[in-house]
């Protein structure tokens, strides 16, 4: 096996376009936008008013705003959001100062276009996916290839009307008719997804010993750019308050501090691993 075809890109191009709503209500057209907020996929066919009112805040409301405001109300002095609570404050608000996740308001396009063509072009370059999955691929002596971004299909997606892709109970409606007759009906229909968090929860439990020494020591690399108590207070959490990205949390912890003491030393990364190699 020499290739491996990945799904890299396919939520952008084959999901719905949720900032129509946003476009809607510019146009001074409230039902037509709470309708959409009605059919967003995930919805299911009675969806609660709180979800509702919710999704024309956030894809509406927010997304109806001009750039300039958006950007000037980010700025506000509050505590930063979109980043993680274990973060220093100071870096926290470097981060959203320096961060404009609404860049793509500034494209003379609708926004439903706006935020899609954003998605499927700066937006992954701007998390640096393309470099994630060619180490990925690099270490396993494999080549990816993503076929969900190729430019014909890019193209398509962006010409398409928005419309047809908002379903209330399934997402990809567009793609799930497209495989009509190629897919089983049963898995062409189907809602259930699969996630990995509580098997990647598992695993970071059993090496939870291990990373709370390294990343809990007080001469971790890691404590001059994060809140220490709030650190602890994430290693520490029991199984019953730990929320869904608790596994993201201390994977990202334990990687941070892994890259910062191998950046200062080289050879740290053998020491590291043989001492988590001793039973606790």
């Amino acid at each position: 096996m020499a290739t491996l075809l990945d799904g890299e890109g396919g939520d952008e191009v084959l999901g719905c376009a949720p900032y129509l709503i946003a476009d809607r209500l510019r146009r001074g057209r409230l039902r037509a936008a709470t309708r959409l907020a009605r059919s967003l996929p995930g919805m299911g066919p009675a969806p609660d008013p709180r979800m509702v009112r919710r999704a024309l805040v956030r894809f509406g409301l927010r997304g109806a705003l001009p750039h300039t405001l958006h950007r000037a109300l980010r700025r506000w002095p509050t505590r930063p959001g979109g980043t993680p609570a274990w973060l220093a404050a100071d870096l926290a608000a470097q981060h959203r100062a320096d961060e404009d996740p609404w860049a793509w308001k500034r494209l003379r396009a609708p926004r439903w276009w706006a935020a899609k063509a954003h998605d499927l072009f700066a937006g992954s370059e701007e998390l640096g996916a393309a470099d994630q999955l060619r180490r990925e691929a690099a270490s396993a002596g494999l080549r990816f290839a993503h076929p969900y971004r190729d430019q014909e299909l890019i193209e398509l997606a962006l010409a398409l009307p928005p419309e047809p892709a908002f379903d209330a109970e399934l997402d990809r409606p567009l793609a799930r008719q497209a495989m009509r007759g190629t897919l089983p009906d049963e898995v062409r229909r189907g809602t259930a997804k699969p996630f990995f968090n509580r098997f990647l929860a598992e695993a970071l439990q059993a090496d939870l010993p291990a990373i709370r020494r390294l990343v809990g020591s007080p001469d971790a690399a890691i404590r001059s750019f994060v809140d220490a108590e709030a650190v602890i207070s994430v290693l520490d959490a029991p199984a019953s308050r730990r929320r869904l990205e608790w596994p993201l949390d201390v994977w990202r912890l334990a990687t941070l501090e892994f890259w910062l003491r191998t950046e200062a030393d080289a050879g740290a990364m053998d020491v590291l691993v043989e001492r988590a190699a001793v039973p606790v």
